[in-house]
């Protein structure tokens, strides 16, 4: 709530996280692109950060395809309030992620 007073309507608001662990950060999202802000949600992955930890096995490989499907639709919640959603992969150079980022339409 003190966010929106502090910045001016239409305000570019860049929000690293990885999303683990809390479910009501759609729910916010949405109330601050409802509010008339610019939302990009930069996203490191921790499942391909453990994914590259391992070593690849049939197990490891299933699991990493399980949990990314989840970790997708997760993402495709967050798209839906209307924000920017970069799913960072950490093995790769974050300037290939924020290409996605260079994208988005800010509105004015």
């Amino acid at each position: 709530e003190a966010v929106t007073h502090m910045l001016p309507k239409k305000a570019l608001i860049i929000f690293i996280s990885s999303l683990e662990g809390d479910w009501t950060i759609p729910k916010t999202i949405e109330d601050l692109v409802s509010r008339g802000f610019n939302v990009i949600v930069l996203s490191p992955s921790p499942v391909d950060i453990e994914f590259s930890l391992q070593i690849a096995d049939v197990n490891n490989t299933l699991a990493h395809k399980i949990l990314s499907f989840e970790r997708k639709n997760f993402l495709s919640q967050i798209r839906n309030t209307g924000a920017r959603v970069v799913d960072w992969n950490p093995t790769l150079p974050l300037a290939v992620s924020l290409k996605e980022v260079e994208k988005y339409q800010i509105r004015r």
